[in-house]
Formats: C-alpha cells, sequence, structure tokens
C-alpha cells in the first residue's frame, strides 16, 4: 500500500535524508519528505535500505573503533580543547540523525574517534556539503590526495597513523558499498522499466494486430455492403418486374373469373336440363316396370298373396305364419318350393343375399356370421369369404364392429399408430356402423384437445410404449382416468390392425361377461 516519505523512513529507522537521497539517485529527483511512496518503490526502498537490505548504513563500532564520517554532520569542526578536556564544538542538534552508541563519557574523555580523525585527516579530505549526493562522495574520494608523511606533525604515532589510514580505508570502502548498492537498485529499476517497456511494446504489438484485423474486417464488411447493394439493387429491379407481371395476372384473373360465371351460368342451365331428362327417364322406367308387372300378373292368373287372401288370410301377419310353419318343415318346405312356379326374381335374390353369407374355414368368420343371424355358406378359397377376404385384419376389424354393437360402443379414440396402420383402419371403417377417430404421432396434444377427444369417445386405444412415445399417450390416458373412460392398451412392437382389434374386442367381450355375471 502506499505510504508517506517520512513514515517509510521511520519505519526503516534511517534518517529521512537518507531515504531522500537514495530516491533521487534511483529517479525521483523531487522527492521530498512528504511525498506519498507507490507500494512498488516502497518494497524497493525496503530491500535497499531495510535491516536486511545490502545498503543500509553500516553499523557503528565499539569502544576503540572508527565510526564512518557522515555526510550531513556538521561536526567536521575543528575541536576545542579547554582545561586538558576535549570537546567538540557546539552543532545544531539534528533530529533525524540517530543516537551515537559509542561515544565514551568516562575517565575525562568526552570527545568521539570520529571528531579526532576528522581533526588528523589531511588536508585534501575536507568535509562534504550538506545534501551532496553519493556521486560528489565518489569525485571527492578520487581527487588525489597529498601523501601523508611517516612522521605527521601532529605528533602522532606510526600506529596512529596507520589506523587513520585503515579508518580511511574503511570508509572508502563504505562509501564504494553504498554507491554500489544504489547502482544495483538503478540497475533493478531500469530493469523494471525495461520489463514494463516490454510488456507495453508486447501489447502495442497485441494492439497492432487487432487494429491489422480490424482493418481486414472493416474492408470485409465494405466488400459486403457493396454486395448487399448490388443484391438490393437487383431485388428492387425484380419486385418492380414482379408487380407489373403481378398486375397483369390480376387483370387476366378478372377475366377468367368472368368467363368462369358464365360457364356457371351454363352449367345450372346444363344441369337443370339432365336432371329433368333422368326424372322423365325414371317415370319411364317405373312405367315399364308397373306394365311389365301388370303383364306378369296377367299371364299368371293369380298371385301367392291372392291366393292367401281367398283362404281368409287378409293379415300379412298371418300369412307370415302361415308360411312360417310350411317351411318348418322340409317336406313342407320342398312342397311349396315345388308348388311356386313362377317368383320376382329381384325381390327374392335381394332377400336371399341378405339372409345367406358366404365364409371361409376359419372359425372367427363362421362366429361372426352366427351373431349377425346369417344362413352360413362354407366356399374353400378364403379370398371368396365375404367376412375376411383371406385378410387377418378385416376378419379382426369385423370382429372388432360386432363386439362394439353388442358393448354399445359407438366411438373408439385410436393414439398414434404408423401412417400404413391408419390408412388401413380408414379403410375398413368406411361404410360401418363404428366411428373411428384416429390421433397421428406428431400432432401437437394441448390439454384442452385432449380433453375435448376424450370426453366424446367411449374406448380409448393406446399403443405400447415402444411404437408410441408416453409423452404422447401420457396425458390421454390421464384424462381418460379423470373422464371414467375405458382405456385398451395393444401390447407388443408389431403395430398391426388385427392386433389392435384383437386387444379391444377381448377387452369388450371380458366386459360384457362380468357385466352379465
Amino acid at each position: 500500500m502506499k505510504t508517506k516519505a517520512y513514515k517509510l523512513a521511520a519505519d526503516l529507522g534511517v534518517p529521512e535524508q537518507v531515504l531522500l537521497d537514495w530516491l533521487k539517485a534511483n529517479g525521483y529527483p523531487n522527492a521530498r519528505r512528504g511525498d506519498t511512496i507507490r507500494t512498488e518503490v516502497a518494497q524497493a526502498a525496503r530491500r535497499a535500505l531495510g535491516r536486511g537490505g545490502s545498503a543500509t548504513l553500516p553499523p557503528t563500532r565499539a569502544t576503540g573503533s572508527v565510526r564512518p564520517v557522515e555526510r550531513n554532520s556538521a561536526a567536521l569542526r575543528p575541536v576545542q580543547r579547554d582545561s586538558g578536556v576535549v570537546r567538540p564544538p557546539d552543532r545544531p542538534t539534528d533530529v533525524s540523525e540517530p543516537p551515537r552508541r559509542n561515544s565514551r563519557a568516562s575517565e575525562g574523555f568526552r570527545v568521539s574517534f570520529a571528531d579526532l580523525l576528522e581533526e588528523h585527516l589531511p588536508g585534501g579530505m575536507e568535509a562534504l556539503p550538506a545534501g551532496a549526493g553519493p556521486a560528489a562522495a565518489a569525485a571527492a574520494a578520487q581527487r588525489p590526495q597529498p601523501r601523508p608523511s611517516m612522521r605527521p606533525s601532529t605528533g602522532l604515532s606510526n600506529e596512529e597513523v596507520l589506523k587513520l589510514r585503515l579508518t580511511r580505508m574503511e570508509a572508502d570502502r563504505d562509501q564504494a558499498h553504498r554507491e554500489l548498492d544504489i547502482l544495483r537498485q538503478r540497475l533493478e529499476a531500469d530493469q523494471l522499466r525495461l520489463r514494463e517497456a516490454l510488456a507495453a511494446l508486447s501489447a502495442a504489438d497485441g494492439d497492432r494486430h487487432a487494429l491489422g484485423m480490424l482493418r481486414q474486417e472493416h474492408e470485409r464488411v465494405l466488400l459486403e455492403r457493396a454486395t448487399q447493394r448490388q443484391a438490393l439493387q437487383a431485388a428492387a429491379d425484380e419486385r418492380g418486374t414482379l408487380e407489373q407481371t403481378c398486375g397483369e395476372l390480376q387483370q387476366e384473373l378478372v377475366d377468367l373469373r368472368d368467363q368462369l360465371a358464365g360457364a356457371d351460368a351454363e352449367r345450372e342451365v346444363r344441369e337443370a336440363t339432365i336432371t329433368e331428362l333422368e326424372s322423365a327417364v325414371q317415370r319411364e322406367v317405373a312405367w315399364r316396370a308397373r306394365a311389365l308387372e301388370l303383364e306378369r300378373v296377367v299371364q299368371m292368373g293369380n298371385s301367392l298373396h291372392g291366393l292367401l287372401q281367398g283362404l281368409g288370410l287378409e293379415d300379412v301377419r298371418l300369412q307370415a305364419d302361415v308360411l312360417r310353419a310350411l317351411l318348418s318343415d322340409r317336406e313342407g318346405a320342398l312342397g311349396l318350393i315345388r308348388a311356386i312356379r313362377q317368383v320376382d326374381a329381384a325381390a327374392l335374390t335381394k332377400m336371399i343375399s341378405g339372409r345367406v353369407t358366404r365364409t371361409c374355414a376359419h372359425p372367427l368368420c363362421d362366429e361372426i356370421a352366427r351373431l349377425d343371424d346369417r344362413v352360413r355358406v362354407r366356399v374353400d378359397d378364403a379370398s371368396r369369404c365375404e367376412i375376411c377376404q383371406d385378410s387377418p385384419d378385416r376378419r379382426w376389424f369385423a370382429r372388432l364392429v360386432r363386439e362394439c354393437a353388442r358393448a354399445g360402443v359407438r366411438r373408439l379414440l385410436v393414439i398414434g399408430g404408423s401412417d400404413a396402420t391408419q390408412r388401413v383402419l380408414r379403410e375398413l371403417a368406411q361404410g360401418q356402423p363404428l366411428d373411428l377417430r384416429l390421433v397421428a404421432d406428431a400432432e401437437p396434444a394441448p390439454a384442452a384437445r385432449v380433453r375435448g377427444r376424450v370426453e366424446g369417445c367411449d374406448v380409448l386405444v393406446l399403443w405400447s410404449g415402444t411404437l408410441v412415445a408416453p409423452d404422447l399417450s401420457a396425458p390421454y390416458e390421464a384424462a381418460a382416468e379423470a373422464e371414467g373412460r375405458p382405456v385398451v392398451r395393444v401390447l407388443g412392437d408389431r403395430g398391426t390392425v388385427a392386433g389392435l382389434a384383437r386387444a379391444v374386442s377381448i377387452r369388450l367381450a371380458r366386459n360384457h361377461i362380468l357385466a352379465a355375471t
């Protein structure tokens, strides 16, 4: 997080001027104590000037060691001696200077070793001005210094002179270390700026590539726009042509409608004429039939009805009872047939065809004829059977019609099934007294339509789940249960008409048996 310069110096335990010098040496020449330091700069300063950094201030030595010369110290002045006690001259107190821990105040020795060093340094090592940077200290250290004599005029011994030289070398070494740390920090800052510049360059390359892509996209859009304009112009031209053609066709349609109206009028006249001709033909046929009947009656002399009336059987019911009594006996029936020589062939054929049915050897066809109360005539060829015509679907559908008639079922609702199966069911249901309603698989099934269909049927027929999806059959089954309608499920995976008719017939027959018991 960001912090102030003076707070960072206090946190690091260094003077504020040291932190400001480090900032000026690392690319911040106008740094002040109240400026806000960014997070990455504060972290770099902590690494450089912190307790674990390599650019921290050199630690002070114990008693008898030499403390390096401070750049901004005001103590680089000649010491004053007063009555045998050495004390430094008065100087202003620097609040930012850390307290000296290596000074000695015992046994009357009240001057620091740095003051003695400053007093006995050669003339070329003058004090640096306040605020001088590391570059000024390095320049001052590189200037040629006068070689001190082996015996300085101050009266120091060789050992003291060597100590002074050692102290100077240590100070130069510490100064070189500090400058090296500053240069290293600058190098790290330059490397950081270099990485940022490389990242910015990479981002600029990406932007340039994106700009190129946008330019290509712009060119493509312009080309597509021109193409669309051409297509739009072509469509406008075609629209004009179509409108003109449409106008011409409308005029032709008006003419055709007029012609059609005239043709309809002529057709009505012709139909009226044809109707009149047909009525005349029917009247002519009726008169001819009446004439033939009168001629036949004259030729016969007497009719069966007249004979019965002559016997006193005026009522038709009494005549029917007499004939039934004659036909109940085999001999009487044969005698009646021999006695009747001339009959109305057309009327008799119609009566016989309504009571006689040709059936094959299949027991189901025989049972259907028996349920219709007809006389069964056996044929060897199943294709001549009037009930099945050698088709299982037709045979079982006929049984289904008889079972529905006996159970009082008039409407069947069949859900699903293939197109071929539904087509066969429609063909078989034509002319039958059974109303068969079919629902296709793809037909939508809203709730209102499902409920209306189930309410209008007597029995609901559902195919197995392998033939019809449960999503289609489930709503119909639920509606049938709610309305109390019987539900018949056709089992198996073969959707045949015979299987459907067999399942429904068996279910209706079972219900009839249960209701009878």
